[in-house]
């Protein structure tokens, strides 16, 4: 029997010269599910990554790639196929977008149902949980992400602070109290806020 391929999503490298494509190869009562990465000029594939089908990203350098199907985030060397980092997300409605930070360190995916997670592209972390939108990206300096609103927060378009210089600068500039210990322990991870 033929094995019969489909592909469901692509992406490029950011030199353009590797293109990354998620396969799902139907062959007898199995299906493979891999990346491959392919030198497209030369219509050759130069790596095969068995992972999950979905939303596929380079990282800035093209080096790493990474897989999301919603339920599983991976990371891989392009160059080797060896896995960095593998984490299970539980969740298991469809993405619609995902980018990868500047430098690598973090991955953000936005979510059918609005909502986004921004993983630790290392560990597989949960950094942050922001809520509202179905695209994603990332500054070019990597301390903000942009998202694009969903069904629930209208046509919006949303700027996060990710650095904690920039979100101290923010609260100093715009809380008009004193935080309590309560707000230290919840939002600074402090067990009593600082003496003022």
């Amino acid at each position: 029997m033929q094995s019969k391929e489909k592909v469901s999503a692509a992406a490029f490298s950011p030199d353009g010269r590797h293109l990354a494509t998620s396969v799902r190869v139907q062959g007898g009562t199995s299906e493979d599910r891999l990346v491959r990465i392919w030198d497209w000029r030369r219509h050759e594939v130069v790596q095969e990554i068995e992972t999950g089908p979905g939303e596929i990203a380079f990282d800035r350098s093209g080096a790493r790639i990474v897989t999301f199907d919603g339920e599983v985030a991976e990371t891989f060397d392009v160059h080797t196929g060896a896995r960095i980092m593998k984490e299970f997300v539980g969740r298991t409605q469809p993405i619609w977008d995902i980018a990868i930070s500047p430098d690598g360190s973090r991955v953000a995916t936005a979510y059918q149902t609005d909502s986004i997670v921004v993983l630790d592209a290392g560990t597989g972390e949960q950094v942050l949980l922001p809520q509202g939108g179905m695209a994603v990206s990332f500054s070019p300096d990597g301390r903000k992400l942009a998202s694009v609103g969903g069904r629930l927060v209208g046509d919006s378009v949303r700027i996060w602070a990710l650095d904690i210089d920039d979100l101290l600068e923010i609260a100093q500039r715009e809380v008009t109290r004193e935080l309590t210990d309560e707000e230290c322990r919840q939002f600074l991870h402090l067990e009593r806020c600082p003496a003022t």
